[in-house]
């Protein structure tokens, strides 16, 4: 198998840039709105209002899927996204209506 080496080094420089993304210990205040702990919270990852950091990567403003699937998606996380098991179910819906079209 050839592997080609630089798309190879572009991916593992990328993963290596996000891994820094995202606040898994982040605990917002009481009164933050789903835009402000996007903001707070998720931005360094996804942009400015959920329109991707790096280009169309990671963006995920406008996402067609149910609120409840983006708050597991927040509770869990992923492959480079951290869980944020910290935050309340009533959080992370607010977060993702926030996403909402």
């Amino acid at each position: 198998m050839k592997i080609n080496f630089p798309l190879y080094t572009a991916f593992m420089v990328s993963l290596f840039v996000l891994t820094g993304c995202g606040q898994s210990d982040y605990r917002p205040e009481s009164t933050a709105s789903g835009e402000q702990m996007f903001a707070q919270a998720c931005s360094g990852c996804h942009g400015e209002g959920g329109q991707g950091r790096f280009g169309f990567l990671l963006t995920i403003a406008g996402t067609e899927h149910p609120a409840d699937k983006v708050a597991t998606k927040i509770l869990e996380g992923g492959l480079i996204m951290p869980e944020f098991v910290q935050l309340t179910e009533e959080q992370r819906l607010e977060i993702a209506n926030y996403l909402k079209p």
